[in-house]
């Protein structure tokens, strides 16, 4: 039964009950207040049912009530089972209240038989009975009623059991079940109680049954009837009797059996007392469990007991031998697809027939039966899985049967030996027409608890649902994803599993008796989902959890995986994505220069000596080379080889073409060749199919622009809406503030992460670009954010003509160059920067004279800069002065009285809008200091959810994918990895998979989600710390976007922030390390002629010499020779490790690094980290929380003119 998640919260709140138990309550049937009350406070006054209710009750009552008063001898009869035995019992003492003149009896198993047989008719002749009263019994035994009958002993029979054809006639017979489908479920205990109760009704004594349910707890629970309803309030009475005043043989029992009756629970009963008071039957004569339960001696009762316990041992032991010698049997008969297992053996033991019944269909998960056979005879026990009717299945083959009983779930059968196969093979048949799905083996999970949600108050809760059995089971809670450490077989037959479950967080020791595949188990390493009870126990004094486990499936590799040959794709080139560094993304750019490699060998020198510019190469894949499979040699026009592309460029182009893309090289210039020195190449390569494919693709944007461009604004608008988020409507706040644009008002907009807040600015610069022609700058705060923004953003707006260029501190001077010429000339709309260049550049930019919007991304840096933070967001307002009072949007989801304020003065915004939406959906999973990350990850991609986990680095991407394939088995196919070293179409691959969901777990560095929205990501799992707070908010606000519950899990600690230092400090070196480089780089032109042509790494090395205690490293040198670069201390050409630089003279006077744009942004983003991680790391979770789902708000009135709330 599936319940909204709004109906289990009101549930929990209306009975203050957590949301586990409530979600339970409700899935059993109990959403509504009224009927969990009643659940939770079982009566016996309200839910027993009356004598009316239970067919031909009225009738048997009559006739015992005459018997009783008329002093006729009544003989009840019972069955060798716990419920035929206290049936007897409860029968025997309360009809002696009454006043009866009462003795009774149960069958010998093995000298008599079930039911009224022969024998058993006999004994019971022998007894001189006027009446006999079955219990337990009788509902098909019309010829043997008939026999008593014939001896002139009037028959009654009170029974549970279905009933056949053979129902006796012209007698009394009370059995619920006599009106068929959804007759009451009780037990014959259930059933001999009801006749007590009737019996005193006639007899004026109406209260007498009450001291019966004891008694008849014992049956009701030992037999296979649903504990709710009447079931429910008898056992929940009879629990309180024994507790409170227990019965003397039920106390000595307990006493040998080590259970405290002062805590005596239905589960005890069936562990412990049941075996016992069962074993008498099994082993030897039932009558000594009988004999038990009615003693008042309490010596007498101390004796009985003993002997049961030793009856019990003896049980034990003849269980275990049959359960070997049925194993064999089973493994010798069974066939695969088999729906039913018939079993037989001469000399099996058929006392404990049953128990190994049972046991089989656990093993098997399809129905079983035993046959014990003697003398031509063979007797059996069957037991049945839920969903298959064993019953009407040995009902169907009726006519080769001597005898048989029982229910849906349990028979009994005798038929002679010789028809065992025939029997078999009609089973077999009958069994054909049940649906699949009755034998797939399956296990209802009441509620999906994580470790760490488990308590002892928990248990104390879920124990509030006693009595459990069948029909009321103990909870079953149910753990994805957890690893069982501390693995180990125990017992004497090494077949019960004690583990401890953990999950990267949390750790509870646990066990599974019996547990199937045990060897298989014992050594899985990977993720298993556990089904189990949570049970609290007490160990030398102290309480601890347990996990009962039920069920444990390690997860599988599934057969169809849609995303499978992506996945192994991606994997495939794992380790040329991670080579490539530098070289990311290098095959789809349409030309870049490089030096050639491997140009001093064989006689190559004076093939170079020969070329000059403009000469063309011939590129040539050498798959074979022993070397390097991705080797790519060049060839000058006359056949002859010069060299080679270097080995990690080469391993960036190789697999492009491979795939038949084609590139033309040509060479810029040879260097060296003066006496003692080497000749050098340096080339141009150019994609040769990038010229005609941009040009077809941007016709078609063109084409699609003029449409747009001729469309009334209306129109227009609703074009681009649906062409940047399909169908979805926009929400009153986006609408507002697209208004205020359209009117030409620069807007303060303040809105939660991930409510929308791009597409407002997206839509406006599009509709200003195709309708009037005017750009747009868009300012982030940070250059990794420029960086990811514009990856998609290119995309997305290429198809409607459009251009989008980044320009930044990091972009070559060049690039910079080209960029502004295109913003002037009209081939640029958008242009994605900081808001350190912009400062530093607002005059080149405001030239292009087109700059007519503005977006202030984050805008709530203006409030920061009053604290000397990011200064230059407190000079934008310049900058805005330069561009001549473009219109401008800031937006943010922080924005206070004082931050608006600010913001409203620096950027001169007119109208604001206040979006107040609260993410109410998002839930923030504090793990932050996991000891183990990986288990933790492991167990959130378990679920098969959809799950983002960020990492800080290309290499984390693929080692965690990599550990998520082999720990959850499942996903092997459906993880994947995501970084910025892969080709755009693998990304767009990974991107589309993730959306469909056929990958369900991507592990990604902080580019992944950007431009891109898919609304059904149930987890983002921040695994390192970001870099900053825009970061932390961005990557949590991709979690949940429809709505529905979803969770952010922190998992980054101290030793993140430590790493994110050193790698901010790498990448921002500070002015020592600069001046360390400086001088390197002197030292290395001195040693030749001026040019430099060695690697980051040799340089970093050369620092290292003079500063031991630098952090530069390769990627430091990259970002420091950027800076040179810019303050116009060295040129460079060619891409990566193998370019070249040339120093230029050194200005007079000392530099002013602040004129560095890179180099400021650097800085800034050290300082913005070194707060984001104070707040990271120490703020409380509600905090961290408030930051993701809801904006900060000013009050209305806080700002200038038309400011309005949505």
């Amino acid at each position: 039964m599936r319940t909204e998640e709004s109906e289990v919260r009101a549930l929990s709140a209306e009975l203050g009950l957590s949301i586990v138990t409530a979600s339970i309550l409700a899935g059993r049937g109990m959403a509504s207040a009224e009927k969990a009350r009643e659940f939770l406070a079982p009566s016996l006054e309200r839910d027993w049912p009356s004598t009316a209710s239970i067919p031909g009750m009225a009738a048997a009552a009559e006739r015992v009530a005459r018997a009783v008063r008329d002093r006729e001898r009544i003989v009840v009869f019972g069955d060798f089972d716990l419920d035929g035995i206290s049936s007897a019992a409860l029968a025997l003492l309360g009809l002696r209240r009454l006043g009866g003149d009462v003795a009774a009896t149960v069958p010998h198993r093995f000298r008599e038989g079930y039911g009224l047989t022969p024998p058993a008719i006999e004994r019971l002749l022998g007894m001189k009975p006027d009446l006999v009263v079955t219990v337990d019994t009788g509902v098909s035994a019309a010829a043997e009623v008939a026999t008593l009958k014939g001896h002139g002993v009037d028959v009654v029979v009170t029974d549970h059991h279905e009933p056949g054809d053979l129902v006796p006639i012209d007698t009394p017979v009370a059995n619920p079940k006599l009106v068929g489908p959804g007759a009451l479920e009780l037990a014959g205990a259930g059933v001999a109680l009801a006749l007590v109760r009737a019996v005193g009704e006639v007899l004026g004594e109406p209260d007498v049954w009450k001291d019966l349910t004891d008694l008849a707890t014992l049956g009701t629970v030992a037999d296979i009837v649903p504990l709710t309803g009447p079931n429910r309030a008898l056992v929940s009475d009879g629990l309180e009797r024994m507790r409170s005043s227990a019965r003397t043989g039920i106390a000595a029992l307990a006493s040998v059996s080590g259970v405290d009756v002062a805590e005596m629970a239905a589960e005890k009963i069936a562990f412990s007392l049941a075996p016992r008071l069962n074993a008498a039957g099994r082993m030897a004569d039932p009558g000594l469990a009988l004999d038990l339960l009615v003693e008042i001696d309490a010596s007498r009762a101390a004796e009985l007991a003993v002997a049961l316990d030793e009856h019990n041992r003896l049980r034990q032991a003849a269980e275990g031998d049959l359960m070997d010698l049925a194993l064999a049997e089973a493994d010798r008969v069974h066939r695969e697809g088999a729906r039913v297992l018939v079993l037989a053996g001469e000399g099996w033991h058929e006392g404990v027939r049953g128990i190994v019944a049972s046991r089989i269909v656990s093993r098997y998960g399809i129905p079983a039966l035993l046959f014990c056979v003697e003398d031509g005879e063979a007797q059996g026990s069957g037991r049945s899985v839920a969903g298959v009717d064993l019953f009407s299945a040995v009902n169907s083959t009726a006519h080769m049967l001597t005898r048989f009983g029982g229910h849906s779930a349990a028979v009994g059968v005798t038929l002679p030996a010789a028809d065992l196969d025939r029997f078999a093979s009609a089973l077999a048949e009958w069994m054909n027409g049940v649906p699949d799905e009755a034998f797939v083996r399956s296990v209802h999970v009441d509620a999906e608890v994580p470790l760490d949600g488990l308590s002892k108050s928990l248990a104390a809760e879920l124990a509030r649902l006693e009595p459990f059995g069948f029909g009321n089971p103990r909870p079953l809670l149910g753990t994805r994803g957890v690893f069982l450490n501390a693995r180990r077989a125990v017992g004497k037959r090494s077949e019960h599993l004690k583990f401890t479950a953990y999950d990267g967080v949390a750790s509870v020791p646990g066990i599974m008796f019996r547990c199937p595949d045990i060897e298989s188990v014992l050594v899985t390493e990977s993720a298993v989902d556990v089904a189990y009870e949570l049970e609290v126990d007490t160990w030398r004094g102290a309480e601890r959890m347990q996990l009962m486990a039920r069920d444990i499936r390690p997860q599988r590799t599934p057969d169809d995986a849609p995303a499978a040959a992506l996945v192994e794709d991606l994997f495939s080139h794992a380790e040329e994505i991670l080579a490539r560094g530098d070289y990311a993304g290098i095959a789809e750019a349409d030309s870049f220069h490089t030096k050639l490699a491997g140009v001093t060998f064989e006689g190559r020198q004076e093939i170079i000596a020969r070329l000059s510019e403009g000469t063309p190469l011939r590129l040539e894949r050498q798959s074979e080379n022993p070397y390097d499979s991705n080797a790519c040699a060049l060839y000058d026009p006359f056949g002859d080889q010069v060299g080679f592309f270097n080995r990690t460029l080469a391993g960036a182009l190789a697999p492009y073409v491979d795939a038949g893309v084609e590139y033309d090289v040509t060479v810029t210039e040879v260097t060296g060749g003066s006496e003692g020195e080497s000749r050098g190449v340096n080339v141009l390569v150019a994609r040769h199919d990038a010229i005609v494919s941009d040009e077809e693709a941007a016709e078609a944007g063109r084409t699609r622009r003029a449409e747009l461009a001729a469309l009334a604004a209306p129109e227009l608008e609703e074009r681009l809406v649906r062409h940047l988020i399909g169908d979805r409507p926009l929400h009153a706040a986006q609408v507002q503030a697209l208004g205020h644009l359209s009117a030409g008002e620069s807007t303060l907009v303040v809105m939660a992460t991930g409510r929308g807040k791009s597409l407002i600015f997206h839509l406006h610069a599009a509709r200003a670009a195709i309708s009037r022609g005017e750009a747009s700058v868009f300012v982030y705060p940070l250059r990794a954010l420029v960086a990811d923004q514009a990856f998609h953003l290119r995309d997305t707006f290429a198809e409607l003509g459009l251009t989008v260029r980044t320009v930044t501190g990091e972009t070559a001077p060049g690039a910079r160059d080209e960029a502004f010429e295109a913003l002037g000339h009209g081939g640029t709309d958008v242009v994605l920067t900081t808001p350190e260049f912009l400062d530093h550049h607002a005059a080149r930019f405001a030239e292009s004279g087109r700059v007519r919007f503005v977006v202030v991304d984050e805008a709530h840096h203006v409030g920061l800069s009053r604290a000397g933070h990011r200064p230059a967001y407190a000079r934008l307002d310049r900058a805005l002065e330069v561009l001549g009072a473009p219109l401008v949007l800031a937006v943010t989801a922080t924005a206070d009285a004082a931050t608006a304020e600010s913001i409203c003065g620096v950027l001169g915004t007119d109208a604001v809008v206040l979006d107040p939406t609260v993410r109410e959906n998002l839930v923030l999973d504090d793990r932050r200091g996991a000891a183990d990350k990986t288990a933790l990850v492991s167990a959130i991609a378990a679920s098969g959810d959809k799950v983002i986990v960020y990492v800080n680095s290309r290499e984390t991407t693929v080692q965690l994918a990599r550990q998520l394939r082999s720990r959850v088995p499942h996903l092997l196919h459906a993880v994947a990895f995501y970084n910025g070293g892969m080709t755009r179409e693998s990304r767009h691959a990974v991107e589309g998979a993730f959306r469909d969901g056929a990958v369900r777990v991507v592990v990604a560095t902080s580019a992944f989600g950007e431009g891109v929205n898919i609304p059904d990501v149930r987890h983002v799992v921040l695994y390192h710390l970001p870099f900053n707070a825009v970061e932390f908010n961005q990557m949590c606000g991709r979690v949940g976007r429809d709505d529905k519950r979803a969770l952010i899990h922190l998992v980054f600690g101290d030793k993140d922030a430590r790493i994110n230092t050193m790698i901010l400090e790498s990448l921002a070196p500070g002015r020592d390390d600069l001046a360390a480089l400086y001088l390197a780089l002197r030292d290395c032109a001195a040693e030749g002629d001026g040019s430099i042509e060695v690697t980051n790494a040799d340089l970093a090395a050369r620092v290292k010499q003079r500063r031991p205690k630098t952090a530069m490293n390769d990627k430091g040198v990259s970002a420091a020779i950027g800076v040179f670069r810019e303050l116009g201390l060295v040129t460079s050409e060619g891409t990566g490790a193998y370019r070249r630089l040339q120093l230029l003279p050194a200005p007079e006077g000392k530099l002013d690094l602040a004129s560095s744009v890179r180099y400021a942004e650097g800085l800034e983003e050290m300082a913005e980290f070194a707060d984001f991680r104070v707040w990271a790391l120490e703020a409380r979770s509600n905090a961290l929380l408030s930051r993701i789902n809801r904006p900060i708000l000013p009050m209305i009135g806080d700002c200038p003119d038309d400011t309005a709330a949505s």
